[in-house]
């Protein structure tokens, strides 16, 4: 069975993150890192972002905020993103968007490792 759970940031942007529940972040839950992952990556993006920055922002601020990853995790991230958003959607969009694949890789990559009796991310 898989368990689903919704998110809306401070923007109003939803995101639908399942089977994500059991993966830790500095910042708490995965809604607390996703409202803390948005702001600070609003904050730093360039006036006009492309889908490439947004990107590379929620990567580094998934680093900082999942102590299981590795920059080789985040390099690997990097490749296996396949993010189904153009440069046209808002911000918040493309930040709900790619946290939200992101955070399904890592989800996948954790059950994958818990399986085989291991997690590395």
């Amino acid at each position: 069975m898989r368990m689903q759970s919704t998110s809306e940031a401070d923007t109003g942007q939803r995101i639908a993150l399942e089977d994500t529940d059991h993966l830790e972040f500095n910042a708490g839950s995965v809604t607390d890192a996703y409202a803390e992952i948005s702001t600070t990556v609003v904050c730093q993006l360039p006036s006009s972002p492309s889908v490439r920055d947004v990107k590379g922002y929620i990567l580094k601020a998934l680093l900082r905020q999942m102590p299981v990853l590795s920059i080789e995790d985040i390099h690997e991230l990097r490749l296996l993103l396949d993010v189904n958003v153009t440069n046209d959607a808002s911000v918040d969009e493309q930040i709900a968007a790619v946290f939200e694949a992101a955070v399904q890789i890592i989800a996948r990559w954790q059950q994958s490792q818990s399986e085989q009796g291991r997690f590395s991310a």
